[in-house]
């Protein structure tokens, strides 16, 4: 009796696809190792999605899986598109419209300092692997970081347009306050 087989999800299909790229625009040769974790890195997953992805292009034939060492590469590569194809538009496209939406959230004060990945699919309705591109995309934009354990939060260049307007109530306070101490005496060589 033979195991189902169940069909890739779109994401491992997507992974496959990225990673069949990245092993072209590398020059990757027949025999070359793929390591999870670099994978995971470079496309912001964790190893369950490119565990899939690399059985996915093993049962398509460019990869050849060693009992307990990982895959390689099974044949050369052929050539592939250097533009992304039309999945990789649609991806952009998503991405650009939740990064917009949480820009937006943020400056109107809608979204808190801290919050989970999973708090921003439910609010957004986006899709994880688009969550996760975004807070990447913000994270190396040096507005978010990861905290350790769970969730992300705004750094300090997170607030910049919070953090300018509060400082610059306050000078518009303290400044003409400061022009009307007796002591003050205006440098009329620098006028």
């Amino acid at each position: 009796m033979s195991a189902k087989r169940v069909a890739p999800s779109r994401l491992q299909a997507d992974l496959a696809r990225r990673i069949l790229h990245r092993l072209k625009d590398q020059s990757a040769a027949p025999g070359h190792h793929l390591i999870e974790l670099d994978l995971c890195a470079a496309f912001g997953v964790s190893r369950t999605p490119v565990r899939g992805a690399l059985r996915l292009l093993a049962a398509q034939g460019w990869l050849t899986a060693r009992d307990g060492r990982g895959f390689v590469l099974a044949r050369k590569l052929p050539d592939m598109p250097a533009t992304p194809g039309p999945d990789a538009a649609d991806e952009d496209s998503e991405d650009q419209r939740l990064f917009h939406a949480l820009a937006a959230a943020r400056d109107q004060g809608q979204l808190p300092d801290r919050f989970t990945q999973q708090e921003l699919m439910r609010r957004t309705g986006a899709g994880s692997a688009t969550v996760l591109r975004v807070l990447r995309q913000l994270s190396d934009l040096g507005l978010l970081e990861r905290r350790p354990g769970n969730g992300w939060a705004f750094g300090p260049a997170g607030d910049t347009a919070r953090t300018l307007a509060e400082s610059y109530t306050f000078r518009r306070a303290l400044e003409p306050a400061m022009l009307l101490q007796p002591a003050f005496r205006l440098d009329r060589a620098w006028v």
